[in-house]
């Protein structure tokens, strides 16, 4: 799966291969963390990739996840979200 990072005119900044498993966004904890941004909380994000299927879950930060998601959500191939200032759009492998 690919995380890739959007700048403010949905265009493609960096792209982040990230394997099966469990991967967290923060601002000082995680898998990626973002120092310099203050409206992400210190472990703010996780997804979770598992058999083609990607989840998305808040993990109880202050100022949510694009429309604050309190339970695993299913993500799907190009949705995008929002955490702190950053847009993020998942890139899922295609299915065999």
């Amino acid at each position: 799966m690919q995380l890739i990072e959007l700048d403010g005119d949905g265009q493609e900044r960096k792209v982040h291969e990230v394997g099966e498993g469990e991967f967290v966004l923060g601002r000082l904890e995680g898998d990626l963390t973002f120092p310099e941004d203050e409206f992400i909380s210190r472990r703010h994000a996780r997804l979770l990739f598992q058999e083609g299927i990607c989840y998305l879950k808040d993990l109880g930060s202050s100022n949510g996840t694009f429309v604050k998601v309190a339970e695993p959500t299913e993500l799907q191939d190009g949705n995008v979200f929002l955490i702190g200032h950053r847009f993020f759009k998942i890139r899922l492998p295609e299915q065999e």
